[in-house]
């Protein structure tokens, strides 16, 4: 087994040494984790021996340790680690497990980055409800609640799957819910030219009304979702209307499909006011309860 030694942190005086999960050292003073950080080096260190290993790689710990050396403030540069995406989500762990409370606000402006909610919103959501931010679960939760729920709850604690679950029902409700009963309370009639009123529908023309809202509720994306709306491209057109002949008063899309799509993007529409997290206490009981850090 290899072990370097930080260049940057390598004190003579250091009565500490930090081990990273890649074998890399750092000498660091003790009077420093204790001045800047209130849970550092955390329940899983040691403090009869000079040398304790962290789970985390050097990557994220010489970004961490900047923050407990005020000399060492105006060097960090977590642009470069939000550039590596998921080193960013390790540094934000880490901050929030040793309580490098010099650390949040810096963590939080990245996190809250529209970009960087889109690129990563899952990984986002896990972290806001691992630690308590409501604001930041709601903005990752509106990516995703199209998703399947076996890509989404093995990715959570079981209070938070709960909670995704039940957004997602509602968001599902939202959307659908006005265009399935639209169909549900049609009335059926055997040709499309014994229809009298507009709630009314032919036989066939209601398969396909069915066929088409069932793959609707498959899409997981938004924009899919959008584009299919728009364009009905998947509606069923290989329809035989042979029993209207060539009075059929549809042709190959019947005009219902277009009423229930418009019921479907007003509901996609309303998917904003739907907050995933309604009271900031509704996070996971087990998680730690920190300040929530509101940001200018």
């Amino acid at each position: 087994m290899n072990f370097t030694t930080h260049d940057k942190f390598n004190s003579a005086d250091a009565d500490l040494i930090i081990i990273s999960s890649d074998y890399v050292k750092f000498r660091l003073h003790r009077m420093n984790l204790a001045s800047y950080s209130e849970g550092f080096p955390g329940a899983e260190v040691g403090t009869a021996g000079e040398e304790v290993h962290l789970t985390e790689p050097s990557s994220v710990l010489e970004v961490l340790f900047l923050f407990i050396y005020p000399e060492h403030h105006q060097q960090v540069d977590l642009g470069q680690l939000v550039r590596k995406g998921r080193s960013m989500l390790a540094l934000a762990e880490a901050v929030e497990k040793y309580q490098v409370t010099g650390a949040f606000n810096h963590c939080m402006k990245f996190l809250r980055q529209p970009k960087f909610v889109h690129r990563y919103p899952l990984d986002v959501l896990a972290h806001a409800l691992r630690h308590g931010y409501p604001a930041l679960a709601n903005a990752a939760a509106v990516l995703l609640y199209l998703c399947e729920p076996k890509d989404i709850i093995e990715r959570l604690t079981d209070h938070g799957a709960y909670l995704w679950l039940k957004y997602r029902e509602r968001c599902r409700d939202t959307i659908f819910k006005v265009a399935e009963d639209y169909l549900e309370n049609m009335q059926i009639t055997k040709y499309c030219i014994t229809i009298k009123a507009p709630f009314q529908v032919c036989s066939v023309c209601r398969t396909c009304l069915l066929t088409w809202f069932t793959y609707l509720q498959t899409i997981s994306s938004e924009l899919k979702l959008l584009r299919e709306l728009a364009t009905l491209e998947s509606y069923p057109t290989n329809i035989n209307h042979t029993f209207c002949g060539s009075e059929c008063m549809y042709g190959n899309r019947c005009d219902h499909a277009l009423q229930m799509a418009k019921m479907c993007g007003e509901g996609l529409r309303e998917i904003t006011k739907q907050p995933f997290v309604v009271d900031p206490k509704a996070e996971d009981p087990q998680a730690r309860k920190l300040p929530l850090v509101e940001l200018d």
